[in-house]
């Protein structure tokens, strides 16, 4: 009995599904990249913020690429693995898109306005890939909206 006459609450317990790390109900490669891949990222951004080793468009390339890494691991296309090789995938077209503008920094620079037909299809790359991981992480919604504004800035 508790000072008030109540009998005292049993705890809540917690359905075993429920318990330890969210990491825990993947797949162990994806828990793997996430594990990985998520404090490099945080480290990356801290040292690039005090120490501004890059130039901005390398930074920001840097940062999206790894994210839509991060965003492909951590929400998968289905429920069931089948379809793993589409999100390997995914992260392994993010590496190239990053890649590219990494190597290709001071040609692009050289280039803005005129760009080459290479730049355009992995600029659409990279744009697809945003989508998608926007589609994954939060809803049809903000994809819906990122569509309706490039097809609003096209016509």
């Amino acid at each position: 009995m508790t000072a008030g006459g109540a009998p005292p609450r049993a705890a809540a317990r917690l359905p075993e599904s429920d318990v330890g790390s969210p990491l825990e109900s993947l797949v162990p490669w994806r828990a793997l990249g996430i594990r990985l891949l998520a404090p490099c990222l945080t480290l990356y951004a801290v040292v690039e913020i005090l120490y501004l080793f890059l130039p901005p468009l390398v930074e920001l390339a840097v940062f999206l690429g790894a994210s839509l890494a991060l965003a492909f691991f951590k929400f998968p296309v289905s429920r069931n693995d089948r379809a793993g090789w589409l999100d390997l995938l995914c992260v392994a077209l993010a590496g190239v898109v990053t890649a590219y503008v990494v190597l290709q920094h001071d040609a692009l620079l050289v280039r803005i306005g005129a760009p080459t037909s290479l730049d355009v299809a992995v600029s659409v790359a990279g744009t697809l890939l945003v989508l998608e991981a926007a589609r994954r992480t939060v809803g049809w919604i903000l994809p819906a909206l990122g569509l309706l504004a490039i097809a609003y800035a096209a016509f």
